[in-house]
């Protein structure tokens, strides 16, 4: 009960902390609908990791390296005064996911690890126009909060036809800052790039089943600290200033200690990073 008791704390914080951004929004609503916009991110991310379990002796590293999906939904409004400063503001949810297999061997013993990787991340987001530009392009400053949710399930079995399982996961939120940035190419094409760091705040649990007995259990206060990176080449389909945008690009993020707990003798303070390309498509809310 406890575990879902931080899980409900932990998205209650955000919701309010989304539902103040989304107030301050609302507050001009009539003029960043003029703005506004919707868009849908599909792409393949890659992992490339420090493995979750290092068994190199037996010829395995679990979760180390291979691709998975990614894919995120965003509406927003940019171009027209939202409150103060800011003329920019978003939603945005992406789902992520992971699997790997490998085959251990030690003398005549043999294990199979079957590994699921799925993180849930969800921001809501102010920018303000910086002052000056580059190239004649646009950038702007991006505050806001982030909450992201990671879990992992490894399932073994081994020769003998025992099983167990081990499932970590990771929740938090916490405040995102970030640089937004456009540069016109010309023939309605532009570049377009976007970073962020964030720290969340939160729990991280693990568990352990042997023979579907539960073995061992853990849960603790953890912190982790969040890099992300995209760039993009833009497409406008006509000359109008809300039209349709296809961004053809390669993302890459780090979570930094985003299990932080031991298991079979194992630290798993890792490290995770995963990047890949995606093809984003934007049309005009109005």
């Amino acid at each position: 009960m406890r575990g879902h008791t931080t899980m409900r704390n932990l998205l209650t914080k955000f919701v309010v902390a989304s539902s103040m951004l989304i107030t301050l929004a609302n507050s001009a609503s009539a003029q960043v609908a003029a703005g506004s916009y919707g868009s849908v991110e599909g792409g393949i991310a890659c992992s490339r990791n420090n493995s979750f379990l290092d068994l190199s002796n037996a010829g395995a590293k679990i979760g180390d390296n291979g691709c998975g999906g990614t894919g995120a939904i965003e509406v927003g409004g940019v171009g027209k005064t939202v409150v103060g400063v800011f003329d920019y503001w978003a939603l945005r949810g992406r789902l992520t996911t992971f699997k790997d297999s490998e085959h251990a061997v030690v003398g005549p013993i043999f294990a199979d690890f079957k590994m699921a990787d799925r993180r849930v991340v969800l921001d809501a987001e102010l920018g303000a126009k910086l002052p000056y530009s580059f190239m004649g392009g646009v950038s702007r400053v991006v505050v806001g909060v982030r909450y992201a949710r990671w879990n992992a399930a490894i399932d073994i079995t081994d020769s003998f036809g025992n099983s167990a399982s081990v499932n970590a996961s990771a929740a938090g939120v916490g405040p995102r800052i970030g640089l937004r940035s456009s540069i016109p190419l010309g023939h309605h094409f532009s570049y377009e790039s976007q970073m962020g760091a964030a720290a969340l705040f939160g729990r991280n649990k693990l568990s352990e089943t042997d023979n579907g007995v539960p073995v061992y259990a853990l849960q603790a206060n953890t912190t982790v600290y969040n890099l992300d990176f995209s760039s993009a080449i833009s497409y406008k389909f006509n000359d109008h200033a809300a039209g349709p945008v296809a961004s053809l690009g390669v993302f890459s993020e780090y979570w930094f200690q985003q299990v932080a707990v031991n298991s079979f003798g194992e630290d798993f303070k890792r490290n995770r990073h995963s990047w890949g390309p995606f093809l984003r498509v934007s049309v005009p809310m109005q």
